[in-house]
């Protein structure tokens, strides 16, 4: 934070660095605004750094730094689009693409003029139709399908389709077959057609929840600690949700998204870990 002139938004810092190549990569998080509600293109109250930055792995040594933009607590990803590698970054209201060698800007593309602080969905990169998906809870915003290309030297980017029923706070969403699946505020299981962005199922659930997927079945933490496994069939006509099991896991709240490794998985919340061996099915 010295290092940058970095000032932390209300609720802290919150996205998971980065390793690319060599460089750890990290939301800086550009000019602040210290209202809990930030408006685009507004000056900032405060001054701020760069909107991200490359240490070293070996050194911390500053490898390079982006100009200013409103970074966020989504964590970024490393994408490539027509074979040029990028990193992607869901800014507090824009979506940043970055040159990973140089930390060069090459391309800003608007979602929203007013945000609260905790934009915190990472993108997901649906590389098929060359588009990122990205999700905000607040203002309406819901989610939307960016895509990104390069033609004769230069980028791209507009928007494919946006949906307003799947707008995620503190939760995730994961592509999954044809599919794009996550939970709404209401709450509900959302399912999303990448392709054209309509809805093709909901289904009520007990609470809000982070997925991770496993081949084509999904593992839930709901933010009441409830453990669930299901999938959806996206080839029936309308698409189901079929349950496989739950269990009561974690003390609410539960905001992090499963992990896994091997068939171990991994669920916490602010108090407590737990691991969980998988059964050793062809689907995991």
């Amino acid at each position: 934070m010295a290092d940058f002139g970095a000032v932390l938004p209300q609720s802290g810092y919150a996205a998971s660095p980065l390793l690319a190549g060599t460089s750890v990569v990290l939301p800086a998080m550009g000019s602040v605004q210290a209202a809990e509600t930030e408006f685009f293109g507004r000056p900032p109250d405060r001054p701020g750094g760069p909107g991200a930055v490359a240490l070293d792995v070996a050194t911390g040594n500053t490898v390079w730094q982006t100009e200013d933009f409103r970074s966020s607590h989504a964590s970024p990803i490393a994408i490539s689009v027509g074979g040029t590698p990028v990193l992607l970054f869901h800014g507090m209201f824009e979506l940043v693409g970055v040159d990973p060698t140089g930390g060069g800007v090459l391309f800003r593309h608007l979602l929203r003029r007013e945000a609260a602080d905790n934009v915190s969905f990472t993108p997901l990169w649906d590389a098929s139709r060359s588009q990122a998906i990205v999700s905000h809870g607040y203002r309406q915003a819901g989610a939307q399908a960016i895509g990104v290309a390069r033609e004769s030297g230069r980028w791209r980017h507009q928007t494919h389709w946006q949906n307003r029923q799947l707008g995620c706070v503190e939760t995730n969403a994961t592509l999954v077959g044809d599919s794009v699946v996550g939970t709404g505020r209401a709450p509900r299981l959302v399912v999303i057609d990448p392709a054209t962005g309509r809805t093709t199922l909901r289904r009520r659930l007990p609470a809000e929840a982070n997925f991770i997927a496993l081949g084509p079945q999904l593992i839930g933490l709901d933010q009441k600690g409830g453990l669930f496994s299901g999938s959806v069939t996206a080839t029936s006509d309308p698409p189901q949700w079929q349950p496989a099991w739950r269990r009561p896991a974690l003390a609410e709240p539960a905001w992090t998204a499963p992990s896994i490794i091997g068939r171990t998985l991994l669920v916490r919340n602010a108090t407590e870990l737990q691991a969980w061996l998988l059964p050793a099915h062809s689907d995991f």
